[in-house]
């Protein structure tokens, strides 16, 4: 693994997203952002009537819901102030602290979610309030929380992560209906929609087993510390204790975790089905242990890239429509600059444009043989839109 130049510890996890400068640093903005936002977008979804009412495309609101709305957004201004200036910077060094262990990372990963919820719920009443221009802003704001995952490539980060770009993504959605943002601030979002890194299959693959090293070093050395002047992961105590039990059983997993990271080399779609021939081939009790839940995950990855990718396509295609008299493409061949589009993360082809009776849904076909039980794209695009993409309820003038 040294010798291919690929992480053994979390210094060398993080060493693989060099620093930026200080004043180019975002995370001290939202490291204070998280701590100062309240809970009033929890209070606001808890109850399901209004969540639903609130955040089902096309539904109508109330003006008591708006006004409710705004007040959460006001209650937590200045937090969201914060995130807006920590978004304009280029860089992020934010760091979950998975090192410190993973109710250390959980409590970053919760705090960033629930920004990340109320700059949400601020970027929908501006788009209700025919700010769609503002709106865009939010969003792009907003956005710039996925980085605050990067120094952290594990499995849960990533899911983490593309639940922010799927949030993101269903804004995108809701200010898309409202039609009042201009072209030039559609131009802007979707250029920085195309921006926007998330996580690849090789890095968390990386990032697992960086974490599996970690979580065993113990049992690699028999308890003799490796680097006292690193931070100690504490759920490592439960694995040290296994003794050889652990060492036999990190020994079988590392074959696994190298041919997974290999099969990820080349990114979507290639990797998808690469992953998909492993996790269907255990070679070992411990492979049979981990493989199946880790299939599951990858599907998770597939679906949250797709609605990332899906997003950006919308954008364009609600810029055909403003340049063309309020008419929708015929299918997204339509689309100035058509190739450069991006493409269906599970095979490569081009994303599914399908017209609806009040929009339109844009989706990935999902994973060859499907792991869907209960419908098809073909069945109703907007249902698999859900899961796979986005759809817009947004009918032509």
């Amino acid at each position: 693994m040294r010798a291919a130049g690929e992480p053994l510890t979390f210094a060398d996890l993080k060493a693989l997203t060099p620093p930026v400068p200080r004043d180019q640093d975002a995370g001290p903005y939202y490291a204070a952002a998280a701590e100062l936002v309240t809970n009033d977008y929890n209070d606001f979804v808890s109850n399901r009537a209004d969540e639903e009412a609130f955040y089902t495309p096309g539904a109508k609101i109330t003006p008591e819901l708006l006004a409710k709305a705004r007040q959460v957004v006001e209650r937590n201004s200045l937090a969201l102030d914060l995130l807006d200036r920590g978004s304009k910077l280029a860089g992020c060094n934010s760091d979950v602290q998975m090192d410190l262990g993973i109710t250390v990372a959980l409590s970053h990963i919760s705090k960033n979610r629930n920004l990340m919820n109320t700059a949400s719920l601020r970027s929908r009443v501006l788009a209700l309030d025919g700010r769609g221009n503002d709106a865009v802003d939010s969003i792009i704001s907003s956005y710039g929380l996925t980085r605050t995952l990067d120094r952290s490539p594990m499995l849960i980060e990533s899911l983490v992560q593309l639940s922010m770009a799927g949030r993101g993504a269903r804004d995108v959605a809701a200010l898309l209906e409202q039609g009042t943002a201009s072209d030039a601030a559609l131009e802007k979002l979707g250029k920085s929609l195309l921006g926007v890194k998330l996580l690849e299959p090789r890095q968390i693959f990386m990032g697992e087993r960086v974490y599996g090293l970690e979580l065993n070093r113990n049992a690699i050395s028999m308890d003799v510390p490796i680097d006292p002047t690193q931070p100690i992961l504490p759920e490592r105590a439960n694995f040290s204790g296994m003794g050889i039990g652990a060492r036999v059983m990190l020994a079988k997993l590392l074959p696994t975790q190298a041919a997974l990271v290999d099969a990820a080399k080349p990114g979507w779609p290639d990797a998808y089905a690469d992953i998909r021939k492993i996790t269907s081939s255990p070679q070992s009790l411990w492979d049979k242990i981990l493989l199946p839940s880790l299939e599951g995950a990858m599907n998770s990855v597939g679906r949250g890239t797709a609605s990332h990718r899906a997003a950006i396509i919308a954008v364009q295609v609600e810029r055909y429509r403003l340049s063309h008299g309020g008419t929708f493409p015929a299918n997204l061949d339509d689309l100035p600059a058509n190739a450069d589009l991006p493409k269906d993360p599970f095979t490569g082809k081009p994303m599914t444009f399908v017209k609806t009776p009040d929009g339109y849904a844009i989706f990935s076909e999902g994973p060859t043989p499907s792991v869907e039980k209960t419908m098809t794209p073909t069945g109703d695009p907007v249902r698999w839109a859900e899961r796979y993409g986005i759809s817009v309820k947004h009918a032509p003038k």
